[in-house]
């Protein structure tokens, strides 16, 4: 699984967290829940870990619609990782949900969708409501090119919407659901190029008494809770 999942586009995803990934998400006691999905590979993992299971995959990203708008790129981000799913057969193992997902998780109903597992690898910033920019690297990265906003083509730098978002939106809306004995994962922890997601992983899962760490390692974090 993992050498075919090497085809999928995610060059921040290495192969022994992937593994943990999958292995974890045989042996969740809920539905499994990943923020940032992309082109696919972490739901490619953890969808055909569960798919004998009984559980869900329930993939939240924005796929480049951000504020009402879509970000155009040299990809169509959003159908590649609809192709994905298509290509792995796990249709019917894995939820789409398309948004920002503290929006998501206020019309959740975590009585009825138990949550087993918690991938966080979204936004990497703490918090913040600035206006959106794009760094020069993600601009060439991805092949930015410009929004389509309604029936308009916009410039990359002409619109710069303001949205709360960060890592710790993420963790606020769902990590506290977690039922007891699931597992939560944050990526890109403990490093120095994303205080963000450090922040976070120290403050509210480390340093807590709700967890126990499992994992405190350079870019990969896992706990359990308590």
């Amino acid at each position: 699984i993992w050498e075919r999942a090497q085809e999928i586009e995610s060059p921040h995803l290495p192969k022994e967290h992937g593994k943990i990934l999958f292995e974890i998400s045989q042996r969740t006691p809920g539905n499994c829940v990943e923020i940032g999905s992309w082109m696919g590979r972490s739901t490619a993992l953890i969808g055909s870990a569960v798919r004998n299971s009984g559980v869900r995959l329930y993939s939240i990203d924005h796929w480049n619609q951000i504020a009402g708008g879509i970000v155009k790129t040299d990809k169509d981000i959003w159908k590649s990782w609809n192709q994905t799913v298509v290509d792995w057969g796990l249709e019917r193992f894995v939820v789409p949900l398309r948004g920002l997902s503290h929006e998501i998780a206020s019309g959740w109903n975590f009585k009825r969708h138990s949550i087993g597992f918690l991938f966080i690898d979204g936004l990497h910033s703490y918090l913040e409501t600035s206006p959106l920019r794009f760094p020069e690297e993600w601009k060439k990265e991805y092949g930015m090119t410009g929004w389509k906003i309604g029936g308009r083509e916009v410039p990359l730098d002409d619109y710069a919407p303001i949205f709360p978002r960060g890592a710790k939106l993420d963790y606020d809306a769902w990590a506290g659901n977690i039922v007891s004995g699931g597992y939560l994962i944050m990526h890109d922890v403990n490093r120095p190029e994303h205080p963000g997601c450090s922040k976070v992983w120290r403050e509210d899962v480390v340093d807590s008494k709700l967890w126990t760490v499992i994992i405190d390692g350079d870019g990969f974090g896992m706990a359990r809770k308590n």
